[in-house]
């Protein structure tokens, strides 16, 4: 989704999260987003759920805030793709809601994406911080968990996976 989405596009990406979570029902999971604008409105559109924590605040006390809750509680954060560690039960889902392209108003960004392999570049970027947030939930060849990817542009930059990182269209 773009920035120009508008909120009914939210409210359809807002069911398909609360599908999701009620496939897993009393596990917790992770939702990342793009902006802080968007976790909150993510929050919104699903309190009735009862399940929803906005991930927002100083780091780490948010961090154990999320480890003590109770079991299904979704935490919402559009920082928490890198340098965690949800091993365990600590977190069995997680939602990518929008592929995180780095920021084209970024004069530095614009060039090189001008440049030449730029979009390779670009989506390349894009792909790895998709990688990185899906594995905070699986940190060792024991661990599981499942990740949900929302974002269509997922389609464009999945080529950039690693061999390693499968993905089942639903």
């Amino acid at each position: 989704m773009s920035a120009k989405t508008q909120l009914p596009a939210y409210k359809r990406q807002a069911d398909m999260m609360a599908d999701i979570m009620r496939r897993h029902e009393g596990q917790k999971g992770v939702i990342h987003t793009a902006s802080w604008r968007h976790a909150e409105l993510v929050v919104e559109l699903l309190r009735h759920t009862g399940r929803m924590m906005l991930a927002k605040g100083a780091r780490l006390e948010t961090i154990q805030k999320f480890r003590e809750a109770p079991k299904g509680t979704v935490a919402v954060s559009p920082s928490w793709d890198h340098g965690l560690n949800f091993e365990g039960d600590a977190a069995r889902f997680t939602i990518v809601s929008k592929v995180p392209f780095m920021n084209y108003g970024d004069p530095i960004v614009r060039l090189r994406l001008k440049a030449k392999g730029g979009r390779t570049w670009y989506d390349n970027d894009a792909c790895l911080r998709v990688v990185q947030a899906c594995g905070r939930i699986v940190r060792s060849v024991d661990d599981w968990g499942f990740s949900y990817i929302l974002d269509n542009n997922w389609s464009r930059v999945s080529k950039h996976a690693p061999e390693w990182f499968k993905v089942q269209q639903l």
